[in-house]
């Protein structure tokens, strides 16, 4: 006997008796949506773990690329004017005039400084060209830099991810100065300065040295909870993806179950909330809106009406986290379109980088909702479709099951026909096990011909 059988004794009990349909959305909506919201939460923590060390290493990458194409950006435009000053001291050395002197011809200098010149711009071109190559410059005030599974900001919380990128490269150009100063103060104890090629190997070597501060960068759960719920409900926008191994087979494994369970729990809750609202309609005398195309009308209307609530959550969302930057409505409904479709293309998605672990109750809460709108509505329409066969004469899936067990029983009865040591015969020489299989053959025909 189960818990909920014991009768008056238990409150549960009592409580589904007298409250069935409030009993049964907390109990079998509500709680398992939320026992979702919180797995989220479980796998998105330590799937952020086995990210944040790669990520942060990845980003310190792209920080010592920049600095170093950026240093090699800045030796080409000092070269070029560098290049010009020189020029004039050997026009002002070869006309042997005082700079101070109003008698300089201009368009002498001029053409001097332009022929001179071209070799100083060559000088620059060959440097970018062997130091920095095809490739483009950095710009870490964008969105270069990730910022999926760690939070890097003074006081630990979360900021845009171009806010968290130039934050992270002050304090780690803080640290690359520091550690120059002590390569030249340590050169210059050692008496090895040998001037501007010594400070440029030191400058170079303090980029490879400098690392992000300790402590600096903090772990990101709630970049991992949305991105886990992206994982179980397979909208996948493709905004952000494990890369190392141990992550992407915590993925394989526990996304594979997260799945299954968010496919059952919307299978369920969309169950008892179908249920729910056609025993309303049935008290209220509207029985049509539970049955035909009424019905998948009336839940298609509820998964536009999902799609608003989702726009509408989705508005307060980024108003409240980007300073009052609020998208176009014809985006937010973009957004909801693809995220309830679980289509996910990935051209809006909710970023990581400003999410927090309390968004996860309304957000991604309101998304669950709505998936339990198109569950309801595929019910519907899998009901209508049964119905359709009916009135059609189309044989449907339970009348298939008859027709193969029917055949079944005739292959058995054939191969009992075949084994003439296992047949006992009565007196009119007819086998029982014949008349028995032939039986069964009969009452199958008559549960066909009942469906039919």
């Amino acid at each position: 006997m189960s818990i909920l059988q014991k009768g008056d004794r238990n409150c549960l009990y009592r409580a589904e008796k007298k409250c069935p349909r409030l009993y049964n959305i907390i109990f079998f909506v509500v709680v398992p949506l939320l026992l979702l919201i919180c797995w989220c939460k479980l796998c998105g923590y330590f799937l952020a773990r086995l990210e944040k060390e790669y990520e942060l290493s990845e980003n310190m990458k792209e920080i010592r690329e920049y600095e170093e194409e950026h240093h090699s950006m800045n030796r080409a435009i000092g070269a070029v004017q560098k290049s010009y000053d020189e020029c004039i001291d050997i026009f002002m050395n070869d006309s042997m005039m005082d700079p101070s002197s109003d008698l300089i011809n201009g368009t002498e200098l001029k053409v001097f400084v332009q022929n001179c010149t071209t070799i100083g711009v060559e000088e620059s071109k060959n440097i970018i060209k062997k130091e920095v190559g095809d490739k483009e410059m950095v710009d870490l005030t964008s969105n270069h830099l990730s910022f999926n599974w760690n939070t890097c900001s003074e006081d630990g919380k979360n900021m845009r991810s171009y806010e968290q990128g130039k934050f992270l490269y002050e304090k780690w150009n803080e640290n690359r100065n520091e550690k120059y100063k002590e390569i030249m103060e340590l050169a210059d104890n050692n008496n090895n300065n040998d001037g501007d090629e010594d400070s440029e190997d030191a400058y170079l070597q303090a980029i490879q040295d400098t690392v992000i501060p300790e402590g600096l960068c903090k772990l990101n759960p709630a970049g991992g909870a949305i991105f886990w719920f992206t994982v179980m409900t397979t909208v996948g926008y493709g905004n952000a993806a494990p890369k190392t191994g141990g992550g992407q087979i915590f993925v394989v494994i526990l996304g594979f179950i997260s799945i299954l369970a968010f496919a059952t729990v919307a299978g369920s809750t969309g169950h008892v909330v179908l249920a729910i609202i056609d025993d309303v309609f049935i008290r209220l005398k509207m029985e049509r809106l539970t049955k035909g195309w009424i019905s998948l009308m009336f839940w298609m209307s509820m998964i536009v009406l999902s799609m608003l609530c989702v726009a509408g959550i989705a508005a307060a969302y980024t108003s409240s986290r980007y300073d009052g930057d609020v998208r176009p409505m014809g985006e937010l409904l973009w957004f909801a379109f693809i995220s309830i479709t679980t289509v996910g293309l990935g051209d809006i998605y909710i970023p990581h980088d400003a999410f927090h672990q309390k968004d996860m109750f309304y957000v991604p809460f309101a998304l669950l909702l709505g998936y339990v709108c198109v569950a309801n509505f595929f019910i519907k329409m899998s009901n209508m479709l049964h119905e359709f066969s009916k009135r059609s004469g189309i044989p449907d899936n339970e009348v298939i099951d008859d027709l193969l067990l029917q055949q079944r029983s005739i292959q058995s009865q054939n191969e009992r026909d075949e084994n003439d040591c296992g047949i006992h015969h009565d007196d009119n020489g007819e086998g029982k096990d014949g008349a028995s299989s032939q039986q069964g053959t009969e009452l199958v025909n008559d549960r066909l011909n009942i469906q039919m």
